[in-house]
């Protein structure tokens, strides 16, 4: 497993986030998510911190000049869902409130990030939000999704005898 140094972290304003994101031989998308990610930040009150990109592909994930430029973990194997996003949760060198785990292939909009930590200001018991889609409000996808990260140090990262979890 072979590592870069993430550089390029904002300092700034807001709570600060982890964000861990899964490559599999797509490097284009992931340049993508990232850069959507660094665009949009000028419209919102919280950052990530650091990003985590999972490379469990065999083609060797090549980060473009951004705003951000991600840690890559790169496994030389595939290691699917929860264990690639558990081995990025368990990489972060941050100690930030909240954990954001994003599929590669997402883009997001302007304000994304304060539209999902409002949702925890906004009720105390909520220790887990995303993105809604189509009609089903009682359900969280897995492409976006933030945690507290008290929650995860309570309950454990990922169990991966769930796995595939969408035939991954």
């Amino acid at each position: 497993m072979e590592s870069s140094k993430c550089v390029g972290l904002l300092d700034g304003n807001g709570i600060y986030i982890f964000l861990v994101i899964g490559n599999y031989n797509n490097t284009l998308f992931t340049n993508q998510c990232i850069r959507s990610i660094a665009d949009s930040i000028q419209y919102n009150n919280n950052e990530i911190k650091e990003i985590i990109v999972i490379d469990n592909g065999e083609e060797e994930y090549i980060p473009q000049d951004c705003l951000y430029t991600p840690t890559v973990i790169r496994t030389n194997t595939p290691l699917g869902y929860g264990k690639a996003y558990s081995l990025g949760i368990q990489c972060s060198n941050i100690e930030s409130e909240y954990v954001l785990l994003l599929n590669n292939d997402c883009t997001v909009n302007s304000n994304w990030l304060d539209i999902l930590v409002q949702k925890f200001s906004e009720d105390p018991s909520i220790k887990l939000v995303g993105p809604c889609i189509d009609i089903d409000k009682d359900y969280i996808p897995g492409f976006c999704s933030l945690v507290k990260r008290d929650v995860l140090e309570e309950i454990g990262l990922f169990n991966i005898g769930f796995s595939p979890g969408y035939y991954e």
